[in-house]
C-alpha cells in the first residue's frame, strides 16, 4: 500500500504551503515593514517585479514573521483551469486555517465542508460564492497569498480571479505576486483605495542593505583591495540593486576554486545574466561544472535525482558540494521528507541555454533520464522532460501508462494538457486517441463515439498485442462512462469477459478493469461480496504498480459495500482513511469521497449518532454520480430512516424524493419504490396507525424484498400484532446475509416475536446473537427503535448473558419520543430574513438584493443560509417552494 509520504522523485514541491527559506537569507525590516503596511491597510497588495527580484523568497520571510493565519497557493500553468484553481485555493486556505487554529487552540473552522467539482462536473459560480462565504465567517484576519499570478492566462480563469478579488470579504486580505500587472480590475482598487503596490524599486536592494550584504560576506570575498563600501557601491552601480545579479557577483567573487575580481566585472560588456552564469561555471571543476549543467534540468533537486541525472553514484556527493558552494540552491521540501533544493530560476535557465548550446546530446539525455525517473510520480515533470529531450514515443507511453490514475483523481484537465503536450505524431495515434475519448467523456462532449471508433480502425494496423490494448481500453472507457449509466448489467458482463483475458492487457489496464467491475457492483448492490473482490484486487495492484488515485478509489468504493458485509469497524477505519489520504494529495474529489461519506452515515444510523448520520448521508448524497443508481437509492433510505428517527417529516420527504429521482424517460428502481413504501408504512406504525400502516404494507409488497426492508415489513407486523406474518417475513430473508450488516436488526427483531409468541428460549438465543453482534459493531440503533424490547432486555439479565454491561446501558439510554409534524415556522424567521426571503421571489441576484437592502453581499448571503437552515432546504428555489407551502410569502 502506498503511503501518503512523497516518493524521493517526487518534484511536487509544497504550493499551498509558505516556502521555506535559505538559512543565508538577509534581513530586510525596511521591505518587511513596507510590505506590513501594505497589507494593512488596503484589501489587495501586488507584488510586481521582473524575475530575480526576490518576490516569492521576500513574501515568504513576511509570511513566516505574521502573527496571522497566512494561506499561500503557488500558481502554475495548469491551474489556468477553474477546477485546480478553485482545489488549490480551497486547500491552501484549509492549511493556514488549520496550522493557525491548531496553535491557538480555536475550534475548527466551516471550510471542511466545501468541495470542488466531481469528475465531469462542471464548476459553476456557485463554488466560489461558496468559498468566499465561508472565508467571510471565519473568526479574525486572514492573508491569502497568490504567487506566480502571471502564470494565468485563460479569460475565463482571470475573470473568476478578478471577481474573486472584488468579492473579498473584509476580513481577508489578498497578496498577488507576478513578474508584470495581471489583468484584474486594479484600477478600480486604485481609485478606490484599496490597492497597495509593492514594485521593482522597492524590491531592489538598497545602499544600505548591499552595504549589510557585503559586510556579512566580506571574510568570504576576501579581496583587501577594496573595502565594504567601495564594493555596497560598485555593486549598486553594476544592478541596480537586482536581487538576483548582486547574489551571482558575490558567487563569483567568493569562488574558492577561481574568484573573479569586481574590477573585470565591471569592465565586463555582455549582458550581465550570461557573464555571471559564465565567471561561476568557470571557476568550478569540470565535473563539477558538468553536474550543475546536467542538474539544472530539474527545478528541484534531491539525492536520488542528482544520482539520475549524473548517471553515476556520486551524484549526491556532488550536490553537497553545490550546497558547499552556495550555488543558488534554497531548501524546497517539507519537514521530515527527503531534503530536496530549489534550483534559483534565472540561474538554471542560464545553465540550461549553455548546455544546450554546447553538448546538445547530454542535454537530450539528462531530460530524458529525468522523465522515465519521474514517470511514476509525477507524470506532468516526466512528459515536460520527455518533450525537452525531443522523445515524442518516451512521452506517449508516459502517458499511456498513467492517464487513468489521473482521471481517477479528477484531473482530467492535466489529461487533456498533457496531451496537448505530446507531438504530432503520437499523440493521433491509436493509443492517445482512446485517452481523449476517455476525458471527452469526462466531459460531456459528443466526440466520444467518433475518437473511439477512429481509435479501433488505427488500431487494426498496430501489432497484436498492442491492438488488444486499444480494444481494452476502449471497452474500460464505455464501461466507466457510458455502459454505468445505463445497461450496467451488460456492462459488468462486458467487464467480466476483460478480466478473463487480463494476460492481454497491459498492468494499467488490469488495475482499471478490476476498479471499475468492482465500481459498478458497489454502484447498484448485486453483491457486496464480489464487489469486494473486484475492489480488493484492483487495490492491491494498484498499490504495486504505484497508481496511487486508483487504489485510493479502490479502498473509497470498498468502504459501502464492508459496511453491508457487517464489517463496521473495518468500513469506518477505512473511510477515515481514504478521506485523510485524498485530502494529504490534495486531489478532494468528491468521486473519491462519496463513498467514505455514505458509509459513514449508515454506520453513525447504526451507532444511533443522528446528527451525523445526516450530515454524512446528505453530503454522500449530494456527492455520489447519477451512474450510481443503487448505491443513491442506498445513502437516501438510509436518510429517510435517519430522518424518522429525528421525526424531521420535511427531511423525509427530500430523502423519498432523492430515492425516487430518475432520469427522463427512466423508472424508479424497484428497490427504492419498495423501501420508501415499507418505510412509508413503518411511519404509519410508530405513529400508532398500525391498520393503515399494514394497508400500506401490503399494496408495496415486493417479491424481490431486500433483507433490511423485511426486517420493517416484520416489524409493522409484529407492532400490528400478526406475529406468524412477522415471522414469514423474517423467514424469507436468506440464511447468507442474516449474519451480515442486518444481523442485529434480525436478531432483535426475531427474539421479540418469540417472546410474544411464548417461545421464551428462542427469545434469549436470538437476543443474545444480537447483543453480540451489537458489542462487536457498536450498534446501537435497533434497540432504540425497539421501544418495547426493555422488558426482554431486564430479563435478560438473570439470562446468564455475556453482555451485562452492554444490556445495561441499552436500558439506561433515552427512548426516542415520536411527536407531531411541526406546523408552519413563521416565528423562526427574522424581520431581516423575511425581507430577504421576499426578494428571493424576484430573478435579482444575490448582489443585487444587498444593493436594493443597502448592505453587503456577505449579509445577504448569511441570512441566506440561515433562512436554508430553518426551511430544511439546501437551494434558493427550494427554499422559494419550501416557503411556498408554510404560506411565508403570502
Amino acid at each position: 500500500m502506498v503511503s501518503g509520504t512523497a516518493h524521493p522523485f517526487s518534484q511536487a514541491r509544497s504550493r499551498i504551503r509558505v516556502p521555506s527559506l535559505p538559512t543565508a537569507t538577509l534581513e530586510r525590516p525596511r521591505l518587511r515593514a513596507l510590505i506590513t503596511d501594505a497589507v494593512d491597510h488596503h484589501q489587495v497588495t501586488l507584488v510586481v517585479g521582473p524575475a530575480g527580484y526576490g518576490k516569492t523568497s521576500t513574501l515568504a520571510d513576511w509570511a513566516h514573521h505574521q502573527g496571522r493565519p497566512v494561506a499561500w497557493l503557488s500558481i502554475d500553468p495548469f491551474d489556468n483551469d477553474l477546477t485546480r484553481l478553485h482545489r488549490g485555493l480551497l486547500e491552501s486556505l484549509r492549511v493556514a486555517a488549520s496550522e493557525h487554529l491548531s496553535r491557538a487552540g480555536a475550534r475548527r473552522t466551516t471550510l471542511g465542508r466545501l468541495r470542488t467539482p466531481g469528475l465531469g462536473e462542471r464548476l459553476n459560480p456557485e463554488y466560489f460564492d461558496a468559498l468566499l462565504g465561508m472565508l467571510g465567517e471565519l473568526e479574525g484576519e486572514l492573508v491569502l497569498v497568490l504567487d506566480d499570478v502571471h502564470q494565468l492566462r485563460g479569460g475565463g480563469v482571470i475573470e473568476v480571479l478578478g471577481a474573486f478579488t472584488r468579492q473579498l470579504p473584509p476580513n481577508v486580505r489578498l497578496v498577488i505576486s507576478a513578474r508584470h500587472d495581471p489583468a484584474l480590475p486594479l484600477q478600480r482598487l486604485r481609485a478606490a483605495g484599496l490597492l497597495g503596490e509593492i514594485r521593482e524599486e522597492d524590491l531592489a536592494f538598497d545602499r544600505e542593505e548591499l552595504h549589510r550584504l557585503v559586510e556579512r560576506d566580506s571574510a568570504a570575498i576576501g579581496d583587501d583591495a577594496v573595502t565594504d563600501d567601495d564594493t555596497a557601491t560598485t555593486l549598486y552601480r553594476l544592478t541596480g540593486g537586482w536581487p538576483v545579479a548582486v547574489r551571482l557577483i558575490l558567487v563569483a567573487m567568493s569562488s574558492p576554486l577561481s574568484p573573479t575580481p569586481l574590477a573585470a566585472l565591471s569592465e565586463a560588456t555582455r549582458p550581465l545574466a550570461d557573464y555571471l552564469v559564465e565567471e561561476v561555471l568557470r571557476g568550478l571543476p569540470e565535473d563539477l561544472r558538468m553536474f550543475v549543467l546536467r542538474a539544472t534540468s530539474t527545478g528541484t533537486i534531491n539525492p536520488e535525482l542528482a544520482a539520475v541525472v549524473w548517471d553515476r553514484d556520486d551524484g549526491p556527493e556532488l550536490l553537497d558540494r553545490c550546497l558547499h558552494l552556495g550555488l543558488f540552491l534554497a531548501p524546497a521540501g517539507t519537514p521530515g521528507s527527503t531534503p530536496s533544493y530549489q534550483w534559483h530560476t534565472l540561474f538554471a535557465a542560464e545553465c540550461q541555454a549553455v548546455l544546450r548550446a554546447t553538448r546538445p546530446d547530454v542535454y537530450r539525455a539528462a531530460h530524458r533520464a529525468l522523465a522515465v525517473a519521474l514517470g511514476a510520480t509525477d507524470i506532468a515533470a516526466a512528459i515536460e522532460h520527455a518533450d525537452a529531450a525531443q522523445d515524442g514515443e518516451l512521452a506517449a507511453s508516459l502517458l499511456r501508462e498513467r492517464w487513468a490514475d489521473l482521471l481517477i483523481a479528477g484531473e482530467h484537465a492535466t489529461v487533456r494538457r498533457l496531451l496537448q503536450g505530446i507531438p504530432t505524431p503520437w499523440r493521433d495515434g491509436a493509443e492517445l486517441l482512446v485517452v481523449d475519448a476517455a476525458v471527452a467523456a469526462v466531459e460531456r462532449e459528443p466526440a466520444v463515439d467518433r475518437l473511439l471508433e477512429r481509435a479501433r480502425e488505427l488500431a487494426t494496423k498496430l501489432p497484436g498485442s498492442r491492438r488488444r490494448v486499444v480494444e481494452a481500453t476502449a471497452t474500460l472507457i464505455e464501461l466507466f462512462f457510458e455502459g454505468a449509466a445505463s445497461d450496467v448489467r451488460s456492462a459488468l458482463g462486458r467487464g467480466a469477459e476483460l478480466l478473463e483475458h487480463a494476460d492481454e492487457m497491459s498492468p494499467a489496464e488490469q488495475t482499471l478493469a478490476h476498479f471499475l467491475v468492482g465500481r459498478a457492483e458497489a454502484f447498484n448492490a448485486y453483491d457486496d461480496q464480489r464487489a469486494l473482490g473486484h475492489l480488493s484486487e484492483g487495490a492491491r495492484l494498484a498499490a504495486e504498480r504505484g497508481f496511487t488515485a486508483i487504489e485510493v478509489a479502490c479502498l473509497s468504493e470498498s468502504t459501502v459495500p464492508l459496511y453491508g458485509s457487517g464489517e463496521v469497524d473495518a468500513a469506518w477505519a477505512l473511510a477515515n482513511q481514504v478521506v485523510s489520504r485524498v485530502r494529504a494529495y490534495g486531489w478532494e474529489s468528491p468521486n473519491l469521497l462519496a463513498a467514505p461519506l455514505v458509509a459513514k452515515g449508515l454506520i453513525s444510523y447504526g451507532r444511533d449518532d443522528l446528527d451525523d448520520a445526516r450530515v454524512f448521508l446528505e453530503e454522500g448524497l449530494n456527492t455520489l454520480p447519477k451512474a450510481a443508481h443503487a448505491a443513491r437509492v442506498r445513502a437516501a433510505v438510509g436518510l429517510m430512516v435517519t430522518c424518522l428517527a429525528l421525526d424531521d417529516a420535511a427531511g423525509l420527504g427530500r430523502a423519498r424524493a432523492r430515492a425516487l429521482e430518475t432520469e427522463p424517460g427512466e423508472a424508479a428502481s424497484s428497490f427504492a419504490t419498495d423501501a420508501t413504501a415499507v418505510i412509508g408504512a413503518l411511519a404509519q406504525a410508530l405513529a400508532g396507525d398500525l391498520e393503515r400502516a399494514v394497508a400500506q404494507l401490503e399494496d408495496a409488497h415486493g417479491p424481490d424484498r431486500r433483507p433490511i426492508v423485511r426486517v420493517w415489513e416484520a416489524e409493522i407486523y409484529r407492532l400490528a400484532g400478526r406475529l406468524e406474518d412477522a415471522r414469514a417475513a423474517l423467514d424469507r430473508i436468506p440464511e447468507s446475509v442474516r449474519s451480515l450488516g442486518i444481523s442485529v436488526d434480525f436478531g432483535l427483531s426475531a427474539a421479540l416475536i418469540a417472546n410474544a409468541q411464548g417461545e421464551t428460549e428462542a427469545a434469549h438465543r436470538n437476543l443474545e446473537r444480537a447483543l453480540d453482534d451489537a458489542e462487536t459493531r457498536g450498534i446501537r440503533r435497533p434497540f432504540a427503535e425497539r421501544r418495547d424490547a426493555a422488558p426482554l432486555l431486564s430479563e435478560h439479565l438473570a439470562w446468564a448473558t455475556r453482555h451485562e454491561a452492554l444490556v445495561i446501558e441499552l436500558l439506561h439510554r433515552p427512548v426516542d419520543v415520536h411527536t407531531a409534524r411541526r406546523g408552519p415556522i413563521h416565528w423562526e424567521l427574522s424581520e431581516r430574513e423575511r425581507e430577504i426571503l421576499l426578494y428571493m421571489r424576484s430573478p435579482l441576484s444575490a448582489a443585487e438584493i444587498a444593493r436594493a437592502l443597502f448592505v453587503s453581499i456577505n449579509t445577504v448571503k448569511t441570512h441566506q443560509r440561515s433562512i436554508y437552515r430553518k426551511l430544511g432546504v439546501t437551494g434558493r428555489h427550494e427554499a422559494l417552494r419550501a416557503a411556498a407551502d408554510r404560506g411565508l410569502l403570502s
